[in-house]
């Protein structure tokens, strides 16, 4: 199958890895010729989701469970590489430079990535962000009704854990 573009990138919290996440891989493993997938950990969001917004047991959000899922899932595909940022350095740099906590992962990202031409998600509401910091690149959306996989990182975490299995 014929690549529709060289490079692409898909990051995310993963706050838990989930069948949709892995759909996404799917997909733009699929189209790009390389694809980087960004495990941005240590956010405050992800904090704060650790400490007190969860219904789901806290084993299947820790980072070792989640970097270890991802990397099994990229493994999957020869064309797909994973890596790492840490947001507690990038959001530290944002706060000393007084700008928004997404604008300043946008350098890390370009130095992990280089060159790309799509970036995924399904998530609508980060057009504006994508559009700002990567206007160059197609912010590729995937299954953003959840159709394909009709589940997000929101809904499992607040379900009881016997329940949110069948997603992750």
């Amino acid at each position: 199958m014929q690549k529709i573009y060289d490079c692409g990138f898909y990051g995310g919290k993963f706050l838990p890895f989930h069948n949709g996440h892995k759909y996404c891989i799917k997909v733009a493993s699929e189209e790009c010729s390389r694809l980087v997938v960004i495990f941005f950990s240590n956010s405050e969001e992800e904090l704060e989701i650790m400490n007190n917004r969860t219904e789901l047991d806290k084993n299947y959000l820790s980072e070792k469970k989640r970097i270890g899922d991802i990397k099994c899932e990229c493994e999957k595909y020869p064309n797909v590489e994973f890596a790492t940022l840490d947001c507690s350095i990038m959001h530290k740099h944002a706060k000393e430079k007084g700008i928004d906590l997404w604008d300043s992962e946008t350098e890390y990202v370009l130095r992990t990535v280089g060159s790309f031409q799509a970036v995924y998600s399904s998530e609508i509401t980060y057009d504006n962000y994508f559009k700002r910091a990567y206007p160059w690149a197609c912010h590729r959306l995937v299954d953003p009704p959840r159709i394909v996989v009709p589940i997000s990182g929101t809904m499992i975490r607040n379900m009881k854990t016997e329940e949110a299995l069948q997603w992750i």
